[in-house]
């Protein structure tokens, strides 16, 4: 079992740790970007309105814990859970979606956007995208990611100059989707939503 303090900062007035960045977080600290590390699954479970541990491959399930991440390396499942701390977050950070929103194209049951300039990481893209989606094309309600799920993650490290697409796959009454992520018409990934 292995141990590791994450610190986060609120973006812009939340309240919570967006899921892009508790999975970026994980991605960076457990080096998940490498070749060998194969079908990456992200689910949250919770909010996290606190810093966090991860916590990796215990001995034992852990009960309470607020995303959960898998991944296997050399056909070996591995387990990292995120638990809130209870230590408070002190940094907030300016963030705006205003970029994604405004340049974003919708057709029909798919979101592109043409080159990445503005800095955001893959996930916060993604994540911002299929927010421009949702609240464009099917309800006014707050939408929030549930799960990423990428085969590799060694292919969308050069997504800036690419384009960058998400065409919805499911629609579960309003509530839950699925949709894939693709880079250059190449699909990398799926990303879920859900109202709440």
């Amino acid at each position: 079992m292995k141990k590791i303090k994450l610190n986060f900062s609120f973006k812009g007035k939340r309240n919570y740790v967006q899921g892009p960045d508790i999975f970026d977080a994980v991605v960076d600290a457990l080096e998940l970007k490498q070749e060998s590390v194969k079908n990456i699954k992200y689910s949250a479970h919770d909010w996290i309105r606190n810093n966090a541990a991860l916590i990796l491959d215990p001995e034992e399930g852990i009960e309470k814990y607020s995303s959960l991440i898998t991944y296997y390396v050399d056909d070996v499942l591995h387990k990292a859970y995120v638990v809130d701390t209870d230590v408070k977050i002190d940094k907030r950070t300016d963030y705006s979606e205003d970029y994604v929103f405004r340049n974003s194209k919708i057709n029909g049951d798919t979101i592109k956007l043409n080159y990445n300039t503005q800095g955001y990481t893959f996930s916060e893209l993604v994540v911002s995208m299929n927010k421009c989606y949702m609240q464009d094309m099917h309800s006014d309600g707050k939408w929030i990611v549930t799960k990423f799920e990428y085969a590799t993650l060694e292919g969308i490290c050069d997504y800036m100059a690419k384009d960058v697409t998400i065409q919805l796959q499911k629609n579960l009454n309003n509530k839950l989707t699925k949709s894939e992520i693709s880079i250059d018409n190449k699909p990398v990934g799926y990303i879920y939503f859900s109202l709440v």
